[in-house]
């Protein structure tokens, strides 16, 4: 029953810290020379490094959108296609108008290159992510929360499978040489994808008792219902 903690000896005092894990400092937002966008917990956007005002909702999932299609490596999103995911209820005559005042105010906050439109189609310009960078190699500390913590489930599906994806690729080594941090992100991946049998088999090794009591409540509870 011990093994997990054999093999991880910083992890001493881990039962009690897994259910609340020691968080790091909050990472202060990295500069690229321009606009930031940061979808790796609440939405924050950055310019040189200082923290901007984010847009309401509408202006956050066009965000959203356009930054998913980047990294998926496709030339924008075309106006077609947002007048159906942002104003679905509008004609497409106020439709088209609202989404050109929004990309508007977005282009007077982050910039004119940030937003830039392509024939029928609008796509990120000069505009960074946290997202990107972490998919490009960058330090799990960019992970400040849950990956677009502020959206619903079905919004950025695709981006967000992208970054679990490679989270859980980096979960070995992350764990082998920062425990803590490694737990932190194990927390992250589990509450994303609680039912994954991997993660499952992970936490069982790292937590043995703490698991099979969380599952054995889990079975109770199901079974009062």
């Amino acid at each position: 029953m011990e093994r997990g903690y054999r093999a991880f000896p910083q992890l001493q005092t881990l039962r009690e810290l897994h259910a609340e894990v020691v968080r790091p400092h909050p990472p202060k937002p990295i500069s690229e020379g321009g606009p930031r966008l940061e979808v790796l917990g609440s939405l924050r956007l950055f310019s040189s490094g200082k923290p901007l005002t984010p847009p309401a909702e509408q202006g956050r999932r066009l965000l959203l959108l356009l930054l998913e299609t980047r990294v998926l490596g496709r030339e924008g999103v075309r106006v077609l296609d947002l007048l159906e995911s942002l104003y679905p209820a509008q004609d497409e005559e106020r439709a088209e108008n609202a989404l050109k005042q929004l990309v508007y105010r977005l282009r007077g906050v982050l910039g004119k290159g940030a937003v830039l439109r392509l024939r029928d189609r609008y796509a990120l310009g000069a505009l960074s992510s946290d997202a990107e960078s972490f998919l490009d190699g960058g330090p799990t500390r960019l992970w400040r929360g849950p990956a677009l913590e502020d959206f619903a489930e079905d919004e950025g599906a695709a981006l967000r499978d992208l970054l679990h994806d490679h989270l859980a690729k980096t979960l070995s080594t992350v764990l082998e040489r920062d425990p803590t941090e490694g737990v932190r992100l194990l927390e992250l991946l589990l509450e994303a994808r609680p039912y994954d049998e991997a993660l499952l088999r992970r936490e069982l090794a790292l937590f043995p008792d703490w698991y099979l009591d969380k599952h054995r409540q889990i079975s109770l509870d199901a079974a009062q219902q």
